[in-house]
């Protein structure tokens, strides 16, 4: 049987049936053989395709060469002349090679270098020759990677962020105990592998973060106990997320262990903030500390006023002044939206290493701290963090 496409259009449109009846069969049938059963199939014929053999060649070919002109334009980049100082006027800048955001720039060793900005940290590969591979375009020259997160730690924080980065499993953490006498109640607490990370990038100090440093203030001083001038509040029993009425009851309970002669230091974050309160209950006196001075602590001064007017019940003493006195004492202003905690651990830093009592007298008032003098409670926490290690 003819089965080229002649034929399958000859026994389709003008075959035997067709003209006895008189009509055509539609398009894609075959009359008299049963249904689903199409030309291509009955007479074994290939099917039509869009594209001839000739075409298709023709495109083949205008691939490779397109290819082709790829390669060389490639490898004419990467060969590009030095110049007869033995160096490139301008970097060689792979583009489109990219690890985790860092970009890489390929320079000649007989480059000058730059002074480095500051906020980079530069890891140097001391491959001096150009190797050009055929099958591979691998170069081998003195490369920087740029990184910001590390840039200008100190040792220890970085020590501690490659500890947590590299050793730490995601969901581990540096747990010590914490005495009775720091917070009225002794018990394990810990610092997460997460928050480590957070307070080596100056993020958002969480609170198991400041507990820690509260565990290093009072480690730092308890060898002179009975001349002790602090009593610490554990801020996660004073902060939002507590009910008015608990707060008011674990204030009131620090209050009623301190003396004449000491200073509560009560660190709370009412919500998205952290400040301080430097409490003398027995004078009535309240030190507020806040690094925005714009907090609202209309919530913050029911709490403890409520509180020091329990402790004055408590302890049978009458109020020689009709409400507690609150002093906003003019501290170092925060630069940044996250580093609140980080000048709440200053204040009470600088509180507890000039031993006064006066707060007002122990608060440097400049605007603002730089970043080094940030950096110094950082370094004094991981440097007691890794005493747990």
């Amino acid at each position: 049987m003819n089965t080229d496409s002649s034929s399958v259009n000859r026994h389709c449109s003008n075959d035997v049936l067709t003209q006895a009846l008189g009509t055509k069969e539609h398009n894609g049938r075959v009359r008299g053989v049963g249904g689903y059963v199409t030309p291509t199939t009955y007479f074994h014929s290939v099917k039509k395709t869009s594209k001839d053999e000739a075409n298709i060649l023709v495109e083949n070919e205008e691939l490779r060469r397109r290819v082709s002109e790829l390669e060389a334009q490639i490898r004419s980049n990467l060969s590009t002349p030095l110049s007869a100082h033995g160096s490139c006027s301008r970097p060689i800048v792979l583009e489109g090679i990219e690890e985790k955001g860092k970009r890489i720039e390929v320079e000649s060793l007989d480059k000058p270098k730059h002074k480095e900005k500051k906020g980079k940290e530069v890891m140097k590969m001391n491959e001096p020759e150009l190797d050009v591979l055929k099958e591979r375009d691998l170069i081998k020259m003195p490369t920087e990677v740029v990184c910001e997160s590390t840039s200008t730690l100190p040792l220890a924080l970085k020590s501690i962020l490659r500890y947590a980065e590299k050793v730490m499993e995601k969901d581990s953490s540096i747990t010590f105990s914490l005495p009775a006498d720091l917070f009225g109640v002794s018990r394990k607490t810990s610092v997460l592998r997460e928050d480590i990370v957070d307070l080596c990038n100056m993020n958002e100090v969480k609170t198991f973060t400041l507990v820690a440093y509260m565990m290093y203030l009072y480690s730092s001083v308890s060898g002179s106990k009975e001349n002790m001038q602090y009593v610490f509040v554990d801020p996660s029993l004073i902060s939002s997320g507590n009910t008015q009425e608990s707060r008011i009851r674990n204030l009131c309970s620090r209050l009623m262990v301190s003396k004449p002669d000491q200073v509560v230091l009560a660190p709370f974050n009412p919500g998205g903030h952290w400040a301080l309160l430097a409490i003398n209950a027995y004078e009535d006196t309240v030190f507020y500390l806040d690094s925005l001075r714009t907090t609202s602590k209309v919530t913050t001064r029911y709490v403890t006023d409520t509180a020091i007017a329990i402790f004055h019940s408590q302890k049978n003493i009458n109020k020689s002044r009709k409400q507690t006195l609150w002093r906003t004492v003019k501290c170092p202003l925060q630069v940044g939206s996250t580093t609140c905690g980080y000048y709440v651990m200053k204040y009470m830093r600088e509180i507890v290493n000039r031993g006064s009592i006066v707060i007002s007298d122990s608060i440097d008032t400049r605007k603002s701290y730089s970043q080094a003098e940030l950096d110094e409670v950082r370094v004094e926490l991981v440097e007691f963090l890794g005493s747990y290690m």
